[in-house]
């Protein structure tokens, strides 16, 4: 039924000039199997970036791992030629301290025998501190050294420590795309399932469309079959009637 306009009176009520919007929708339909074909292509695309971060990621801890284990190396040999010069001059001191006491036990002798003088004995023992003296720098110079082999130990600690957590976080990095991996597994699984149960669905109602659509036709059919039957015996039942209302007449 229209809208009614009392045209005597009260002419603009319910009235309106501008055109008026038809409605947008005029219905919805939700399809569940595209839906989820939206959902795996948005998670392919997550694990697709993914991937390339972690691709991006490992070529970046590979890049700088392998400058971290030249920068190792390198600390390696720095430390082992800081060794060998520990080394060195261990044996410089050691070599020293035996002459210094081979000194002072020939000196000790000659002051038993009574065969040293005051002036001997003098120089005697200003060429022994000199030889004190020279241990004591060399001793000062080791202690040097070690402070300078700690640092550099303390330092490829850090740099070690500093591999080890870049190599847990890439650990980290693929166990998270192993993870996406098996919740994409999972989900290409279940849109499987639900893909074949909607098939079957499908099937079932197609047969029974395909069914009732045969049946239809078959009635239909008849119908008409028989309709055609009945005006082709009416046609010729007619002419029959005809002659005999002729002779009647006559």
């Amino acid at each position: 039924m229209g809208l009614y306009i009392n045209r005597d009176n009260h002419m603009d009520i319910y009235k309106n000039n501008r055109k008026i919007d038809e409605p947008n929708q005029g219905f919805f339909i939700r399809n569940h199997v595209e839906e989820m074909i939206k959902e795996q292509k948005r998670i392919n695309e997550s694990l697709h970036r993914s991937f390339h971060r972690l691709k991006w990621l490992q070529q970046q801890s590979e890049y700088k791992q392998s400058g971290q284990w030249q920068e190792i190396d390198g600390k390696l040999k720095e430390l082992k030629a800081i060794n060998q010069q520990h080394v060195k001059l261990e044996e410089q001191v050691v070599t020293q301290l035996k002459k210094l006491e081979n000194e002072n036990k020939r000196v000790q002798q000659l002051l038993e025998d009574g065969r040293l003088s005051k002036q001997e004995l003098s120089e005697k023992l200003t060429a022994i501190g000199q030889s004190n003296q020279l241990i004591v720098t060399k001793l000062e110079a080791y202690g040097e050294e070690n402070e300078k082999l700690a640092i550099k130990i303390n330092q490829q600690g850090e740099v070690q420590q500093e591999l080890s957590e870049q190599i847990s976080k890439q650990e980290e990095n693929q166990e998270e795309v192993v993870s996406k991996l098996e919740t994409q597994v999972a989900l290409t699984e279940k849109i499987a399932r639900q893909i074949d149960y909607f098939r079957s669905i499908l099937f079932e109602r197609t047969s029974f469309l395909a069914e009732k659509i045969e049946n239809g036709y078959q009635l239909t059919s008849a119908y008409i079959a028989k309709v055609v039957n009945g005006k082709e015996q009416t046609m010729e039942g007619n002419p029959a009637k005809e002659k005999e209302k002729q002779k009647s007449s006559k």
